[in-house]
């Protein structure tokens, strides 16, 4: 899976990049494709700590792959949540590598909620969404591993 992940990823942000210097309305009111470069982590916070974001992605993907290892997954769902965090973190460490010192993510999912407090939600790529997402499942993955361990009365 997280082959696949890394390509889908690097082949979005580089035909957007390629072929659409203007916003691209997909769906009006909600969904723009809007390329930008990232030079912060998320939310643009910290501009200028290329260096700093790029260690600090090469770590967490280290982390990922150690957790991975411990955590043995044996279900499906968690395989693929792992390779979903795997696939999302290498998309972006390509990035921020490719484009050091300045060290920039290609971001171009721009989405607007019309909540409040929450107009516009940050603009992102496929490797941030399939880090949310491989965050999610192992979060359902380990509630559901818990409540099974306690059905069974043995210790998780």
């Amino acid at each position: 899976m997280a082959s696949v992940g890394v390509v889908l990823d690097l082949l979005s942000k580089a035909a957007v990049f390629a072929f659409c210097d203007d916003p691209w309305c997909i769906i009006p009111q909600f969904l723009t494709i809007r390329p930008i470069r990232n030079y912060g982590g998320v939310w643009g916070i910290g501009k200028g700590c290329s260096l700093l974001f790029l260690v600090v992605s090469v770590v967490a993907l280290a982390a990922i792959l150690i957790f991975r290892r411990r955590y043995r997954p044996r279900t499906s769902l968690a395989e693929f949540a792992f390779g979903l965090l795997i696939a999302g973190a290498l998309g972006n460490v390509w990035d921020r590598l490719v484009s050091y010192p300045e060290g920039y993510v290609r971001d171009f999912i721009d989405v607007q909620l019309h909540l409040p407090r929450l107009e516009h939600w940050p603009t992102f790529n496929l490797a941030d969404a399939f880090i949310c997402v491989g965050v999610f499942l192992l979060l359902i993955h380990g509630v559901a591993r818990e409540e099974k361990s306690a059905e069974d009365g043995k210790p998780s």
